[in-house]
């Protein structure tokens, strides 16, 4: 798979993660109560298979950080740097309105992507602004 053609899969593998329409209930709680909920909810989703090489495998409440974790088993150089991968993934992150609520309540959605296959993770980064 090229790399754009993996990027792409996993911004619509992170939407799909908060429900089809990406609208989270109503929450009056606390930012971590609310991270701790949407968490939760994606846990329900997982493991989430895309294609053959990439699944969303778990969420993680981290304080005011929700942690969405991925894997691949892509093949060959990913040389991509965090600023890339964020810029990548905020405009699809901010439209959703699960993960849009976290960022606006003063969270971070934050990414992960390990490659099983090797052990390599990549550039780990947050998105907490949309603009």
């Amino acid at each position: 798979m090229p790399p754009g053609r993996f990027f792409a899969a996993l911004c619509l593998t992170a939407l799909a993660a908060c429900g089809k329409s990406g609208q989270v209930q109503s929450f009056d709680g606390s930012i971590e109560d609310r991270v701790k909920f949407i968490a939760q909810g994606v846990n329900l989703l997982v493991p989430r298979k895309l294609d053959n090489d990439v699944s969303l495998i778990g969420a993680r409440a981290d304080g005011r950080a929700l942690e969405l974790k991925f894997d691949t088993t892509l093949k060959g150089s990913m040389d991509v740097s965090a600023q890339e991968l964020s810029k990548l993934f905020r405009p699809q992150i901010c439209e959703n309105n699960g993960y849009r609520s976290v960022i606006d309540h003063g969270g971070v959605v934050r990414i992960a992507i390990v490659r099983s296959n090797t052990g390599e993770a990549l550039p780990t980064f947050g998105i907490a602004t949309c603009g």
